[in-house]
């Protein structure tokens, strides 16, 4: 996840650094971090890492001999156990391809936060496998680390929604609006008008289907401007910064113009964020 950064998050990396570089080294241990809570925080992880293994692997070697049981049959590969999962699986937002993906990464999530604790969490043996069971209170916090499900910082959440699809639908809505001018006169007795009259109305419909409305990253930067005048940014860094990651997040959609020019056009493939989560940014 991208760090939202401003200048008090730079000056806060800014003070230990210069603290780094100019203190003397027993200053420094007493000051930033010392040795022994390197060595501690090592030891912390190599722990965590034993418990993780532990649980995910089975006890016992399995039997290999000519005649098969159960367990040279399966082959167990999931060492949690979450009991509740398939409420999960019934009551999760399901509306999306992207609320699929973003449910995939929770129970992923809670599988993971369940292992790391497989010490504090009732184990479940059975045959030579011992199951980690995960705890409600996994799920809580899976759930809290991912509020912003999307992995998108706030900042960039909010150009989609108050720039990038704002200026979409305003394109959209300008080019229904010429394709509703459009109005061919014919009489009431002159047939091979009406049809051609139909076949260009429909036509026309097409011609304003969301996906045919894309946007340029020029069109995108001068809106920006102009909604941001006191944080002007120009085309390159508008790619660099928004509509590259929004295009690997699933968000926009990138198409060439013509085979051999590197210029893209932009359009969203996902709507924008509630109205609450807007606020929240």
């Amino acid at each position: 996840m991208s760090p939202n950064m401003n200048s008090r998050k730079y000056r806060e990396s800014t003070v230990p650094s210069a603290q780094q570089i100019g203190l003397p080294s027993a200053m420094q241990e007493a000051m930033i971090r010392s040795r022994r809570e390197v060595d501690l925080a090592q030891k912390c992880l190599l722990y965590i890492k034993s418990c993780i293994t532990q649980a995910a692997t089975l006890q016992g070697e399995q039997n290999t001999s000519s005649s098969p049981d159960r367990h040279s049959i399966f082959n167990y590969i999931n060492p949690v156990w979450i009991p509740y999962a398939d409420i999960l699986g019934a009551t999760l937002p399901a509306d999306k391809g992207t609320e699929m993906r973003i449910n995939r990464h929770l129970l992923l999530l809670l599988r993971v936060i369940a292992l790391v604790k497989a010490n504090q969490r009732y184990q479940l043996v059975f045959d030579s496998q011992t199951q980690t069971v995960a705890a409600p209170k996994d799920l809580t916090e899976a759930l809290y680390i991912m509020h912003n499900s999307s992995g998108l910082p706030p900042y960039k959440v909010k150009f989609f929604n108050k720039v990038f699809y704002h200026l979409y639908q305003k394109k959209l809505e300008e080019q229904q609006q010429i394709a509703s001018d459009i109005v061919i006169q014919v009489g009431p007795d002159r047939e091979e008008e009406k049809k051609s009259s139909s076949i260009i109305q429909s036509e026309n419909r097409k011609a304003t289907n969301a996906s045919a409305v894309t946007l340029t990253a020029n069109e995108i930067c001068d809106y920006y401007n102009l909604k941001n005048p006191q944080t002007p940014i120009n085309s390159d860094n508008l790619r660099k910064i928004y509509l590259n990651e929004l295009v690997s997040a699933g968000w926009i959609e990138a198409l060439d113009v013509r085979d051999g020019n590197t210029k893209k056009v932009y359009y969203p493939i996902v709507a924008p964020l509630g109205q609450e989560e807007e606020t929240k940014n």
